[in-house]
């Protein structure tokens, strides 16, 4: 069994460098999971797991980074209208 560090939002904002109001939305639109991102600890507080955010802004800039890639590569086969590199990228 591990032991999960807790973290309140403000230092969990800090964590992965992003705003109190960008925690909400994620948890709003389900980017953040309940259980195993955060716990609510009551109606009006919550605490993330420290682990599991740290773990999970790894992924989520290395996502970012490969759709930004591909956004590129599609707009450079979008202007040559080469299907070479559309192959490439997948």
């Amino acid at each position: 069994m591990s032991i999960r560090t807790r973290i309140n939002k403000y230092e969990a904002s800090k964590l992965i460098y992003r705003s109190v109001d960008t925690l909400k939305h994620y948890r709003q639109q389900g980017i953040l999971i309940e259980g195993l991102h955060y716990q609510k600890v009551n109606s009006r507080s919550i605490e993330y797991f420290k682990e599991a955010l740290y773990a999970w802004i790894h992924v989520f800039n290395y996502d970012s980074q490969r759709q930004l890639k591909a956004r590129k590569l599609g707009l450079i086969c979008e202007l040559s209208g080469s299907t070479e590199v559309e192959a490439e990228a997948s």
